[in-house]
C-alpha cells in the first residue's frame, strides 16, 4: 500500500484554493456537479482565468473546456505520465506530486479539487475561496473538513442560490 504524502512548499508562493459544497458538504455525485448555478460557475472561471490549477483526475473530467489557464492534472506516477501540447491559451500536463512541488515554488497554483487532493494540500492552503451553493444535494464525494486550519473568513460574493467565502490560514 502506497503511503500518503503532504504536500511541502518550502519557500513556494502562497497557495490559494477554490470549491464549492452544498449545505451537507457534497461536492460531486456519480462523475458530476449535484448543482446547476451559472453564477457559481461564472466566479470559478473569473478566479481562475490566467493562472494555474491543480485538479485530480476525476475532476479534470468534470471541467468543462477553460481557456486561458493552465491545468496540472495530479498523478499517482512518480514519473509524469504524459503532456498536451498547448492549444491556444490553454494547456494541461499530467505531473505527479513531486512535479507540482516544483511548479509551486515557481508560479502560484490554486488547487481545485477533487476531495483527496484537496485534503493533500489543505494545510499549505493559505486562501481557500468556498462558494456555498443553498441546498442539501445528493452526494457521493463529501468536501473534507477544513475550517479548524483557517483562523478568519469573510464573505467576499454573494449570488442567487449562493455565496463565497474567503478563508484565511494565518499560519502559513
Amino acid at each position: 500500500r502506497r503511503r500518503r504524502q503532504r504536500f511541502e512548499t518550502g519557500g513556494s508562493k502562497k497557495m490559494k484554493a477554490i470549491a464549492a459544497m452544498s449545505e451537507n458538504r457534497a461536492i460531486g455525485n456519480k462523475g458530476t456537479i449535484p448543482w446547476k448555478n451559472t453564477d457559481a460557475l461564472k466566479w470559478f472561471e473569473e478566479f481562475t482565468s490566467g493562472k494555474t490549477i491543480l485538479v485530480g483526475g476525476k475532476t479534470y473530467n468534470l471541467l468543462p473546456f477553460l481557456p486561458k489557464r493552465k491545468v496540472l492534472v495530479l498523478t499517482n506516477s512518480e514519473e509524469d505520465i504524459s503532456y498536451w501540447e498547448p492549444v491556444e491559451d490553454y494547456s494541461v500536463a499530467a505531473v505527479s506530486l513531486g512535479k507540482a512541488q516544483i511548479v509551486a515554488k515557481r508560479h502560484e497554483i490554486i488547487v481545485a479539487g477533487g476531495a483527496q487532493v484537496y485534503s493533500l494540500f489543505m494545510p499549505q492552503i493559505s486562501e481557500f475561496y468556498v462558494t456555498h451553493i443553498e441546498g442539501v444535494y445528493k452526494g457521493d464525494i463529501f468536501m473534507p473538513a477544513f475550517e479548524p486550519l483557517f483562523s478568519q473568513s469573510e464573505v467576499i460574493r454573494e449570488f442567487k442560490g449562493g455565496k463565497v467565502v474567503k478563508y484565511f490560514n494565518g499560519s502559513v
